[in-house]
């Protein structure tokens, strides 16, 4: 057994005093993931994972939702989408009851409740409850932006800031607050504005709609 090899290699030095150091886990690289995205850089472990995933940039996307007549390049993706028309969630949290379309998004979901972030990075030990959030991290270490701006010449991270950044260039403002009207570009924003407007304002005990400012 190389278990057993490794243990009597190592018996002389503990017999002199010298401590044993355990090897340090190797951080994932790319060797790991050689099969790599011409357009984004992402890694693959297997070829066919690299032609499913150049799928999601190839122009052609033939499967169409009959409800809302969205395409999308992926089979698995319009059956994802079409959940959202069914208002379907069979899979329910044990803890608090809050319940879910797909399995991956109540397992996600959980981690909420242990703390558990299995995901961590090997340069500042940050960790991540999922892995495409570990992933967008590790570019604020290697400074890669691999998410152009079609508009004008930024780039970004992570898809999330590129979308956050096109409303700059539309003015496109979809989040709007219920209590006063307001519409933001970012739902920060619209989060922030509620929380200002349920502070200042109240609906009175008898259930009447008028609202009024707090005293100070």
């Amino acid at each position: 057994c190389g278990c057993k090899r490794k243990e009597a290699a190592d018996l002389p030095r503990l017999q002199q005093g010298v401590p044993v150091r355990e090897p340090a886990a190797e951080p994932p690289s790319d060797l790991e993931r050689p099969f790599r995205c011409t357009r984004c850089d992402a890694g693959f472990k297997r070829v066919s994972h690299l032609q499913t995933h150049m799928k999601f940039h190839e122009n052609a996307r033939k499967f169409k939702c009959d409800t809302c007549d969205k395409t999308f390049n992926l089979a698995h993706n319009l059956y994802t989408h079409s959940l959202v028309h069914i208002d379907e969630k069979p899979h329910v949290c044990s803890v608090c009851s809050k319940s879910f379309r797909l399995k991956i998004h109540l397992k996600q979901h959980k981690m909420t409740h242990s703390g558990e972030k299995p995901f961590a990075c090997f340069n500042c030990g940050k960790n991540f409850t999922q892995r495409c959030h570990l992933r967008n991290h590790m570019r604020t270490h290697s400074g890669e932006r691999p998410y152009p701006c079609k508009m004008c010449d930024k780039r970004f991270a992570d898809t999330s800031n590129l979308r956050r950044h096109k409303l700059s260039h539309t003015g496109e403002k979809p989040y709007s607050c219920s209590i006063c009207g307001k519409s933001f570009a970012q739902r920060s924003n619209l989060k922030a504005n509620q929380s200002s407007n349920t502070k200042d304002r109240h609906v009175n005990s008898d259930g009447c709609n008028n609202t009024y400012k707090n005293e100070k």
